[in-house]
């Protein structure tokens, strides 16, 4: 490399005598600059031989680089191309060479969409997406410069304008720029056969030591029965009837290529890893490159791609005040890029010039999101959105408390509102919503931006609590079989029942008759009553004439039963087994009547018989004093019965008192004013006669006066005086 010292020297040495010593006065024969170097051998005699060579090097190895900028903030479109010093190319960029014409019959069916080669520093790029044509000559519009011994790649896409038409393709390049593409190596590629078909192509531009501006022709042709191989660079159709030449269909490009001497080739290391003499697709940044040539040598460059300051925006916006209206607005400030700008927003444009960056669109936007776009100068371009919102919808929830009770008027409503603006009011008109009676209201809920919502509420109230019943009324007199069957209706179900009789249960059964109140509840703590009246069939009237027995313990009582009421015929039932309607000979005590009607009601009656109390005698007796004596007594007094009492004695006495008894048993019939008959037996007694008993103890020895005699007296009256007659008894 030019201004290493990286030259050397070796000698080869023969003659003389060996061995050798050389000397290169004080130089390294390894490392030499470029130079003449003088130098010396000698050998083992001395003997001296004195020389000098010429170290050479190549000329100075530089190269430029050119660049362009990113045109927008952070886009990747920069650019960076190394121009190595060498021969220079031709000026112009289009070929002044006539070439040989190349079109289909027609223009229908097939087509080229796009045909794209990125060049050192000028690139082809031609998108003609649904465009149809035959020939089109770009040559003068479109180039791209490439340099000898670097490699490129050609995209090439067919398209087809209707019926899905296949085509295919070939690319020629004049390499040798002599006016035709027939030379060796101008066919630079194909493309294959098919609808819509892509392809990329890579190419290595030869040292065909030919520079300047060339052509390069795209061919793409509908095949009908010929093979691929038939498609040339200088093929023309005809389809006009009733002449049909192929190619029918298809369409031929032709594109200006520039190229370049490449006097020192080169290899090429990007600091982002790139080994190509020209990149694209740069972002803003320091980049670096080592060119080194073929000796090795290497120069390493720098540039830097730079971008415009990024578009930066400020917005601001009224949203609009109340949901659904159209009063709302943004504003747009704009800085950063490249001056002056193209604003679009919310469906309306304006180019901001002289040095303006502010825009505001007219109050008159509803709510929604509103994309803008804003493109600078270098056509860089901004996309965001502001979101124009409002209040939410003032939204209302309505907690209603219906009437409880048929005819209340304590229905009720509470709003809880949300949405638009707090603080609210509201506006029932002259109703009062925590005291309203059944109907329908309306009422207006206004924010504190002045929106308003309007709706109205239903106030229900429950229907009348109706109770109906169905009643079997008691079946005889004096029975509980009687029963009520409750219907209820409207009101808030579950009831709850209460009777005056003391049920809690919707029916009740086994009643007697009477009138019977139901309290029926709802659930809403209403309440209404009914009121069912129980009948049962008139009982019997009995009425009876009793006629007591005269005495005690009689039999001559009786009865004289009347029955009216109640319903013929009766039957009779007496606890004394008897079935007659009356009865007699009755002794004292309770007699109970069952009446029984036709209807099997029973009446009962308990009748008494009474009796008067029985005679009863006080008496005090006299018995006789001596025995076998008569002046015994008896003196009586009666009562009891009915009075006026009568005596007979067994004596034939007829006083009340009797005298003169003998000892004896003495009876009195006591008659009282009924002639009831009493009869009461007294004894008299009188003292019994004495008698005696010997308890003899006769002497013990003859003649002896041990005897004794002891006397045990009964009967009499003690003391007893005894007379032995003038002895001694012991």
């Amino acid at each position: 490399c030019n201004g290493f010292t990286d030259g050397s020297a070796t000698l080869t040495i023969s003659g003389g005598t060996p061995n050798y010593t050389t000397n290169w006065g004080g130089y390294n024969p390894t490392s030499l600059a470029a130079g003449t170097y003088g130098y010396t051998v000698t050998d083992v005699n001395s003997c001296v031989f004195t020389d000098s060579i010429i170290i050479y090097e190549p000329e100075i190895f530089s190269a430029s680089v050119n660049t362009t900028h990113v045109s927008c903030n952070g886009d990747n479109n920069g650019t960076a191309s190394v121009q190595l010093q060498g021969s220079s190319t031709p000026a112009g960029t289009v070929s002044n060479l006539s070439y040989c014409a190349s079109t289909p019959g027609t223009s229908l069916n097939s087509t080229i969409d796009h045909v794209q080669l990125t060049g050192d520093i000028y690139s082809l790029n031609n998108n003609t997406t649904g465009a149809c044509d035959q020939y089109e000559d770009y040559t003068t519009t479109m180039f791209a410069d490439i340099t000898e011994g670097q490699t490129y790649s050609i995209n090439v896409t067919l398209g087809d304008c209707s019926n899905n038409y296949p085509s295919g393709g070939k690319v020629y390049i004049d390499w040798n720029i002599d006016g035709d593409f027939n030379d060796p190596g101008e066919e630079v590629g194909i493309i294959p056969y098919g609808v819509a078909s892509t392809v990329s192509i890579p190419i290595t531009v030869p040292y065909s030591g030919a520079f300047g501006a060339t052509r390069m022709r795209v061919v793409s042709q509908f095949l009908n029965n010929i093979p691929m191989s038939s498609i040339g660079p200088c093929d023309v159709g005809v389809f006009i009837n009733p002449t049909y030449i192929q190619p029918w269909f298809g369409a031929t490009e032709d594109y200006s290529i520039v190229i370049s001497a490449a006097n020192i080739t080169a290899t090429y290391i990007w600091s982002n890893g790139l080994t190509t003499d020209s990149v694209s697709g740069l972002s803003a940044g320091n980049y670096t490159i080592d060119i080194t040539n073929g000796n090795g040598c290497i120069i390493i460059d720098s540039v830097i791609i730079s971008e415009p300051p990024a578009i930066s925006i400020i917005t601001s916006q009224n949203n609009v005040s109340c949901d659904g209206g159209t009063d709302g607005d943004l504003t747009i400030n704009i800085s950063g890029g490249i001056p002056d700008y193209t604003i679009n927003a919310a469906g309306y444009s304006q180019i901001l010039v002289g040095g303006v960056s502010s825009f505001t669109t007219p109050s008159l936007l509803p709510t929604g999101t509103y994309p803008y776009t804003i493109t600078d100068s270098n056509n860089c371009i901004y996309l965001s959105s502001v979101n124009i919102t409002s209040p939410s919808p003032i939204s209302v929830s309505e907690s209603v408390n219906n009437v409880s009770c048929f005819g209340f008027n304590d229905g009720n409503v509470v709003l809880s509102i949300s949405g638009g603006i707090p603080t609210y009011n509201e506006n029932w008109g002259l109703n009062n919503s925590s005291s309203l009676s059944v109907g329908t209201y309306n009422y207006t809920v206004t924010d504190n931006n002045g929106c308003t919502f309007t709706n109205s509420v239903s106030i229900t109230e429950p229907t009348e609590i109706q109770i109906s019943s169905t009643q079997n009324n008691v079946s005889t007199c004096g029975a509980t079989d009687g029963n009520i069957d409750i219907t209820t209706l409207g009101g808030v179900s579950p009831y709850s029942f209460s009777w005056n009789s003391g049920q809690n249960t919707e029916d009740i059964n086994s009643l007697s008759s009477g009138t019977f109140i139901i309290t029926v509840t709802d659930a809403n703590l209403c309440a209404s009553t009914h009121s069912v009246t129980l009948t049962e069939p008139t009982s019997p009237i009995v009425s009876f004439t009793q006629i007591n027995t005269s005495c005690n313990l009689g039999t001559n009582g009786s009865i004289d039963v009347s029955v009216s009421g109640g319903l013929n015929p009766y039957q009779y039932s007496w606890n004394n087994s008897a079935t007659s309607q009356d009865i007699s000979n009755l002794s004292a005590g309770i007699y109970t009547l069952n009446v029984t009607d036709a209807n099997n009601c029973i009446i009962v009656e308990n009748i008494t018989i009474t009796q008067p109390t029985a005679v009863n005698l006080i008496s005090t007796q006299t018995n006789v004093t001596n025995c076998n004596g008569n002046d015994g007594s008896i003196d009586i007094s009666a009562s009891g019965g009915t009075g006026n009492y009568t005596y007979l004695w067994s004596n034939s006495a007829t006083t009340e008192d009797v005298l003169n008894l003998t000892s004896g048993i003495h009876s009195v019939d006591v008659t009282d004013a009924n002639n009831c008959t009493f009869t009461f037996n007294f004894t008299i007694i009188e003292p019994s006669g004495i008698t005696a008993t010997e308890n003899i103890i006769n002497v013990s020895c003859f003649g002896e006066n041990s005897g004794s005699v002891t006397i045990n007296v009964l009967g009499g009256q003690n003391p007893y005086i005894e007379n032995w007659n003038g002895y001694n008894p012991s």
